[in-house]
């Protein structure tokens, strides 16, 4: 009898080894599948948003050539608020929700941009200021005699009708000055700015300008927020817990504190980096 239970217990031990060591075979290959799927999944989205994200700043480049070319920009360098420059600027904004503004500045110190506003919320809406309807801002700064003029921000529905204005006091805004500027004008051609966070808005950013030549002289920027293009992709998205990060082509992660950002090294990336901007 004793033989027997003893039998038993080391038949029942090995059963139990057995099936403890297909369960640990079990773990182990569940767990290599899942890296394997997380991986792919992760490499998949990688692509495809790289991919969707050169194609919008590789279309943006060309807008702002486009717009660089135009007469109603080339020829005055003192567009009004109401001027076929500022409707031009305007209608191309509305095409791009993921645009923030788009701006000319010009050699006289003339500086004309129009800013989406309807994506704006809390604070960054306040900075504008405003009707709370408005849907675009059209800010026009001036310089005369070495002196700058108080700005003014007009304030446009989604029709293109003002139906408010602001003063505000000089800053010392001269676009002259600015990276986004000076940086097109030296190199003379098109120069897309490494991802850089706003000043005033506090969100990611990429800086597309253009410099121009004709009857008046200057640069075309566009700038396009990144967290907007984030939430409007859905590809992007990766779990509740997932990140995906910004880098430059130099390693450098330039939006570590932002969630749903894209791992890229879209060209021109690195080409003239911009700390502050408007």
């Amino acid at each position: 009898m004793s033989f027997r239970l003893t039998l038993t217990a080391c038949v029942m031990f090995m059963i139990g080894l057995l099936a403890a060591l297909l369960i640990v075979v079990q773990v182990l290959t569940l767990d290599l599948v899942t890296e394997d799927a997380a991986t792919s999944t992760m490499d998949a989205t990688s692509r495809s948003t790289v991919s969707s994200l050169q194609l919008q700043v590789e279309m943006l480049s060309r807008m702002s050539r486009s717009l660089a070319f135009t007469p109603a920009i080339m020829n005055s360098s003192d567009p009004g608020d109401a001027s076929p420059t500022a409707g031009l600027i305007r209608g191309n904004l509305a095409q791009w929700p993921a645009l923030d503004s788009i701006y000319v500045g010009y050699d006289n110190g003339y500086w004309l941009q129009v800013q989406r506003l309807d994506g704006l919320k809390g604070v960054q809406r306040e900075r504008v200021g405003g009707p709370a309807d408005a849907v675009y801002a059209t800010t026009i700064t001036q310089w005369a005699g070495g002196e700058e003029l108080p700005t003014t921000r007009i304030f446009l529905d989604k029709d293109g009708n003002r139906i408010g204005q602001i003063e505000i006091p000089p800053r010392g805004y001269d676009a002259r000055e600015r990276n986004w500027y000076m940086n097109a004008r030296k190199a003379g051609h098109l120069i897309t700015s490494a991802p850089y966070l706003s000043f005033n808005l506090g969100v990611p950013m990429l800086t597309f300008s253009v410099p121009f030549d004709g009857k008046a002289h200057g640069v075309v920027g566009l700038d396009l927020k990144l967290d907007n293009y984030s939430r409007s992709a859905p590809i992007m998205k990766f779990g509740k817990n997932g990140y995906l990060l910004i880098f430059d082509d130099q390693g450098v992660d330039r939006a570590s504190k932002l969630r749903c950002a894209v791992r890229t090294g879209v060209r021109g990336y690195g080409r003239s980096a911009t700390s502050q901007h408007h």
